[in-house]
């Protein structure tokens, strides 16, 4: 990847709590991204979150939260705005509710296992059905 500057933005929102060769998902490449729409492993309303070490990337996408600011120096009147983003206000909520909700994946991942599991023991009572 280093050789063509490429990055690996992974699109992880259906998997979170999940690994691939001892990482987590959202983890392996440049930056993962997860949304937490209603149909998402963990919900909040709209919104995401960008997962990265890169801080490039960390400070291109936090310049898309909280109006726009660059969150460069300790004025923050004096703060340029170099990203427009006409939901940053509805951002920083979904940010603040998504962190609350990230803070209780456990739980989550658990309710969805033992939904799976009463799932595949009634589908396993039907002959035509089999799990590999």
């Amino acid at each position: 990847m280093c050789e063509h500057k490429l990055i690996l933005l992974e699109d992880a929102c259906q998997s979170i709590g999940a690994t691939y060769k001892g990482k987590s998902l959202g983890t392996i490449g440049d930056a993962g991204t997860f949304s937490f729409d209603f149909v998402k492993t963990i919900t909040c309303a709209e919104g995401g979150v960008v997962m990265t070490n890169n801080e490039d990337i960390y400070i291109k996408s936090d310049g898309y939260t909280d109006h726009g600011h660059d969150h460069q120096g300790a004025d923050r009147g004096a703060d340029l705005h170099p990203f427009l983003d006409t939901i940053t206000a509805s951002a920083n909520c979904m940010r603040r509710l998504a962190w609350r909700r990230i803070r209780k994946l456990d739980t989550f991942l658990g309710c969805r296992k033992k939904i799976t599991k009463h799932y595949v023991h009634n589908l396993e009572q039907i002959p035509e059905i089999s799990f590999a």
